[in-house]
């Protein structure tokens, strides 16, 4: 009894000796402090440098190379297109549109002027419409038929020019009539689409011009030489490219003479442009089609159905 007695008291359940083991395995919290490694010391506290702002130079500079290509620029939030002529008008808006300093605003300046943007002539989705012929060959008389014909379809682009007015043109009807100092001026200042010295004279198509025509949704037509049209040609600008032949040069030649306001020099340097001209219709993919003004009704008719398959509303 004794022996049973003793053995009483050693003996252990199967759940006191778990606990046991447990808490022998189980570090101490000294022990837990002891084996962290010693925390790393504490660096220096670093003054940020402060960013210097964008000048209005550099801003201009960065706008100018985003703009690249673009022809209509569109002020944030306005669309005022007008004003948009030098790039240091781009960085004030810039400026003055970003909430979060210039950089900001020549940021957001370009990615909604590269969602919005509109290409001049387009007029919405409608390319617009060279129309390209020798002096004399009517084409005026032509597009003036066809704007009567279809009001609402077309608009018409008024060229500058240097040359004398004849008789009956009216300044800003016909042409923009002005003086070589003042257009000369305006191509450096980057105000036209294209220009070309023609006949001893500047002609040329100005971008307000052609704008105040798209804004109304219509078919901008533009009536200007071969030179110029290859200066369209290279903006990249959607157009479609039209030539008016005459039906001779016999006749293109009395047509010239029966205007009674060319001098004998200006009427031989005219026909020999418009030997050049009509050239140009033998250079593949240049013009879209080719029509003849023999008969003016006809020639309207055929030009506004080119309109219809080639320029759908």
């Amino acid at each position: 009894m004794g022996c049973g007695s003793s053995a009483a008291k050693t003996a252990q359940t199967p759940n006191q000796a778990d606990a046991k083991a447990a808490a022998a395995a189980a570090p101490t919290k000294a022990g837990n402090e002891a084996t962290k490694p010693a925390a790393a010391p504490a660096k220096p506290a670093v003054a940020p440098t402060k960013k210097a702002a964008m000048t209005d130079d550099e801003a201009s500079a960065k706008i100018a190379a985003g703009m690249k290509g673009v022809h209509v620029r569109k002020e944030l939030e306005r669309g005022n297109v007008d004003k948009f002529k030098d790039p240091t008008h781009d960085a004030k808006v810039a400026k003055k549109a970003g909430k979060g300093g210039i950089e900001a605003g020549v940021d957001m300046f370009l990615a909604n002027t590269a969602e919005q943007a509109v290409v001049i002539l387009q007029g919405g989705s409608r390319p617009a419409m060279v129309v390209c012929g020798p002096s004399g060959v009517g084409k005026g008389t032509i597009i003036n038929a066809l704007m009567k014909k279809r009001p609402n379809d077309f608009g018409f682009s008024v060229s500058h020019t240097t040359r004398k007015p004849r008789p009956g043109e009216e300044d800003g009807v016909h042409y923009h009539f002005t003086s070589i100092v003042d257009i000369e001026a305006a191509i450096a200042r980057g105000e036209f689409i294209e220009h070309a010295h023609v006949h001893g004279n500047y002609y040329g198509t100005s971008k307000d011009a052609v704008n105040k025509v798209s804004q109304q949704g219509k078919i901008c037509i533009l009536d200007i030489d071969v030179q110029g049209a290859t200066n369209v040609k290279k903006s990249g600008l959607p157009c479609k490219f039209v030539f008016v032949n005459p039906p001779s040069m016999a006749e293109l030649e009395a047509r010239l003479r029966g205007r009674g306001t060319e001098t004998e020099e200006k009427i031989q340097l005219r026909l020999g442009n418009a030997r050049s001209e009509m050239a140009k219709t033998d250079e593949k993919g240049f013009f879209d089609t080719v029509i003849t003004n023999n008969e003016l009704e006809k020639a309207v008719a055929d030009l506004s159905a080119y309109v219809d398959t080639a320029i759908p509303a």
